[in-house]
């Protein structure tokens, strides 16, 4: 999966799972009704040196390669509102069961939700309560590649006596 793939996909999965408007970071448009959920990308890693497989796929004459390669994604998501910490402490329980996981899977796992954090914001003079967590998904990237293919190769062999 792309970065933005996975980041939809989480936004999605929360909006769902906490029954809140979620969005993206930096959309630049009015801010939904609290309480309210947004999720921003932090950071992303390979998990393991090694790529697990390469996928070749044959699409339209020409061969696209897909090295299958772990990715930790991390996500930080703030709640806004009165009652952010109950729907944190609701998402960090909700990770524990695996039923809850399914619309991510096979795909996606949530890895880990940190501790949560309670951070107030200022927004227009007065403080407006906000609850943070980082969330860490795990999945196999999907960045393919056109690579040339030898169409034919000829051997010619020559014998040699001893």
């Amino acid at each position: 999966m792309t970065n933005n793939e996975v980041h939809e996909q989480l936004i999605e999965w929360l909006g769902g799972l906490l029954d809140i408007t979620v969005i993206k970071d930096r959309q630049q448009a009015d801010r939904p009704a609290a309480p309210y959920g947004m999720v921003d990308l932090a950071n992303w890693r390979e998990l393991s040196d090694h790529v697990d497989d390469i996928s070749y796929t044959d699409v339209d004459d020409t061969v696209v390669a897909t090295p299958e390669i772990e990715i930790e994604w991390v996500f930080l998501f703030f709640i806004y509102g009165a009652s952010g910490e109950n729907l944190v402490r609701r998402l960090q329980s909700a990770v524990h069961m695996s039923q809850l996981q399914e619309p991510l899977r096979p795909v996606l796992t949530i890895h880990e939700v940190s501790a949560a954090n309670s951070i107030p914001e200022l927004v227009g003079e007065q403080w407006e309560p906000r609850t943070q967590v980082n969330i860490v998904v795990r999945g196999k990237s999907s960045d393919g590649f056109v690579i040339d293919v030898i169409e034919e190769h000829g051997f010619n062999f020559t014998g040699e006596r001893a």
